[in-house]
């Protein structure tokens, strides 16, 4: 998974700019850089979510917070003002500056703020279409299916494919990917990290699970003979780079 520590951090040049607002005092004097000062130290205090004294009183009594399902994302309101609190800096120096410098200043510091924003190169998946396999999939009443590889914890993101592929046959997936991870997720992942032995299978039995779909140049060749070779679990379909297992006894 990506390094996301730093995803709320403004920038040098930005914050420079924003301190230096405060410094020479346009952030006082102005009462339009006041008010977004006041937005940039209410996002950033409130982004501490339960770790802020108080916080927890004003989640009881404030229905706003219990809207947002992580705190952190207040954070979001302190990246949003401090480059305006940056423009105050930058307005007064450019109107004591001739237009050409003026217009050098600002094209210099519009490269700097986008080079510190640069993320390349980027990365992006080839989109090859839905696998015919959740076709079949789709017209399984009462499946509840688990992908192999299922990701740790850490890479979770990784379970992008399954879910997208899930918006189309509208099956329960144990597979799942979003800004909040629950701690029964890492639970299943050992789970299925043991997959095919019986306690995996009767374990995600138990959890509601039948049917199990492996991506074959995503698993390890061992991982397959495995399961081929498994009395606990029964062939379904193998179908391209897929195959089905079920989990009932008798498969369906």
């Amino acid at each position: 998974m990506p390094d996301t520590t730093s995803s709320l951090f403004p920038g040098v040049t930005v914050s420079l700019l924003a301190i230096a607002a405060l410094v020479r005092g346009e952030a006082w004097r102005d009462p339009r850089a006041r008010m977004v000062l006041v937005i940039a130290v209410v996002g950033a205090v409130l982004a501490f979510g339960a770790n802020l004294p108080g916080y927890r009183w004003l989640y009881d009594h404030l229905p706003l917070l219990q809207g947002i399902r992580a705190a952190s994302r207040f954070g979001w309101l302190t990246l949003f003002a401090l480059p305006i609190l940056a423009g105050f800096t930058v307005s007064v120096w450019i109107r004591r500056l001739s237009p050409s410098k003026a217009a050098a200043l600002a094209t210099a510091l519009s490269i700097a703020v986008s080079i510190e924003a640069l993320r390349a190169p980027m990365a992006f998946t080839a989109y090859e279409g839905i696998p015919k396999i959740y076709e079949r999939i789709a017209g399984m009443p009462d499946i509840v299916l688990a992908e192999l590889p299922f990701p740790p914890r850490t890479s979770i993101q990784d379970n992008g494919p399954s879910v997208l592929y899930a918006a189309w046959h509208l099956k329960p997936l144990l597979n799942g990917y979003s800004g909040f991870t629950p701690a029964s997720y890492s639970k299943h992942e050992a789970i299925m990290r043991l997959f095919p032995a019986a306690d995996s299978v009767q374990s995600l039995r138990a959890i509601g699970v039948s049917h199990v779909l492996l991506h074959k140049r995503r698993v390890a060749a061992d991982l397959l003979k495995l399961c081929a070779e498994s009395p606990e679990i029964v062939l379904v379909a193998d179908q391209g780079d897929e195959v089905l297992y079920s989990l009932t006894p008798g498969g369906r």
